[in-house]
C-alpha cells in the first residue's frame, strides 16, 4: 500500500480517526450541499444547515490545489510509506 485510503486510522495509542481522501471528500461535500438545499427554508432544521456548513468547510479543505503551509489547517506528515511499518496491522 503506497497511500492511505479513506477509512479508520489509528496512530499509536491515540484515538482512532477517520481519513477521507480528497476525491471522496469533494463528492461528500457536493452531496451534503444537495441535502442543505433540500432543507433550506425549514425553520425546524435551521441548526442542521449550520452543521452541514461546518462539515462542508472541513471537507472542502481537501482541495488538491496549492496549499500555503503557513495559512492552512492541514496537518502535514511524511509520505505514507515512511509513516507505516510493514507487517504491523496494515494490509
Amino acid at each position: 500500500m503506497s497511500r492511505i485510503e479513506t477509512g479508520s486510522v489509528q496512530f499509536g495509542d491515540d484515538w482512532p480517526c477517520v481519513v477521507i481522501r480528497g476525491d471522496n471528500a469533494m463528492y461528500y461535500s457536493q452531496q451534503l450541499n444537495l441535502i442543505k438545499l433540500s432543507i433550506q427554508g425549514n425553520k425546524d432544521l435551521a441548526f442542521v444547515s449550520g452543521q452541514i456548513d461546518g462539515l462542508m468547510s472541513l471537507l472542502g479543505g481537501c482541495n488538491a490545489g496549492p496549499i500555503d503551509k503557513g495559512k492552512s489547517d492541514c496537518q502535514f506528515l511524511k509520505p505514507f510509506e515512511e509513516c507505516v511499518k510493514t507487517g504491523e496491522n496494515n494490509e
